[in-house]
């Protein structure tokens, strides 16, 4: 047992990053992508210690399929339209009177932020956490999104605006 759970620790820590990366660009919601990656390795862990993981020879690929039916098979039961954002709100641009990063310089803000950060369109949380939360510059989430560098950069703009919208509001509420 305990050489399983070793097993299980080691592939968790090398490539639960990497899953984490691929579900936030996959799932319609990706504010969900750590409860269904929570899903696969839970799923994983019951794999190997009923059967061991001999017969596991890439683990990371293995928990690529298992993630990809999770994915799947999560979608399936959420079947709702991914909100969109007006054409007012993306031609609206202006400069943040607050910036994002300097908030986020402080722990318990940063948690505000990603608290506000999930109430965001899918399209708007995946570029933010990418962006943020990965390091990723905008050309690489472009490319890992298929989309234009431009619609990056406004998503981003989008998210900052909305997480800045919301933390005024409950500042003013307090």
């Amino acid at each position: 047992m305990s050489n399983q759970r070793s097993y299980f620790d080691e592939v968790y820590q090398s490539v639960y990053r990497d899953l984490l990366r691929y579900a936030i660009i996959h799932m319609d919601r990706p504010a969900d992508a750590e409860d269904v990656l929570q899903n696969v390795f839970t799923a994983f862990y019951r794999h190997i210690s009923r059967f061991g993981h001999l017969d596991i020879l890439v683990p990371k690929a293995y928990l690529i399929r298992m993630l990809r039916r999770e994915i799947s098979r999560v979608q399936k039961i959420q079947k709702k339209e991914m909100p969109t954002d007006s054409p007012e709100e993306e031609a609206a641009y202006r400069e943040p009177e607050i910036s994002i990063e300097d908030l986020a310089l402080d722990r318990n803000m940063t948690d505000t932020i990603l608290t506000a950060a999930q109430s965001l369109p899918a399209e708007s949380y995946r570029a933010f956490v990418l962006y943020y939360g990965y390091g990723l510059s905008t050309a690489e989430i472009a490319r890992e999104l298929n989309i234009g560098r431009d619609t990056v950069k406004v998503r981003l703009f989008r998210a900052r605006n909305a997480i800045r919208k919301q933390l005024i509001a409950e500042e003013n509420d307090k």
